[in-house]
């Protein structure tokens, strides 16, 4: 008989598997809103549609179901941002925002930046997928993306040296 898998061995198990990391925006009565996000994808190019896991329990699940924001790619040097928009302060932080009348909020200097409509929401555990049509994308070619693994910031030039 096969043991029970416990979430602290799945968790584990995942954190072998190199991530991004973005920073999903969005709007609440004229404010900038975000929250750190590593669970990102494409989805499909005919129509352009990308995913985002977020958990149910998320204070800004319910936002984005129908909604427009952006899917922030951060750079390398970003860490601070990701750490700020998962909760944990960052003190003397300046966020840089890019407001563009009708679009999601963009943060500045990020890799890439997807403008997106949520599109449909498709509840899976305890989390909600959140697939949505991509409006319009900003690209900086010229940046590496910070990336996650085994619970650890890296940059893709030294990732998997300073992972193991």
């Amino acid at each position: 008989m096969a043991r029970t898998l416990t979430a602290a061995e799945l968790r584990g198990a995942f954190s072998r598997f190199a991530t991004g990391v973005t920073v999903v925006t969005y709007e609440v009565e004229g404010e900038p809103r975000g929250f750190t996000v590593n669970s990102f994808t494409s989805v499909s190019l005919d129509p352009p549609l990308a995913l985002v896991s977020v958990a149910r329990t998320a204070a800004a699940a319910s936002r984005l179901a129908g909604a427009r924001f952006a899917i922030n790619v951060l750079s390398e040097d970003q860490e601070a941002l990701a750490l700020q928009f998962c909760g944990r302060q960052q003190d003397d932080l300046e966020i840089g925002w890019r407001m563009t009348p009708g679009q999601a909020p963009e943060l500045d200097d990020v890799v890439a930046a997807y403008q997106c409509s949520g599109w449909q929401v498709v509840s899976a555990g305890d989390h909600d997928l959140h697939v949505a049509e991509v409006l319009s994308v900003r690209v900086e070619p010229e940046k590496s993306p910070l990336l996650f693994i085994n619970g650890k910031f890296v940059t893709a030039a030294t990732g998997f040296l300073l992972a193991g």
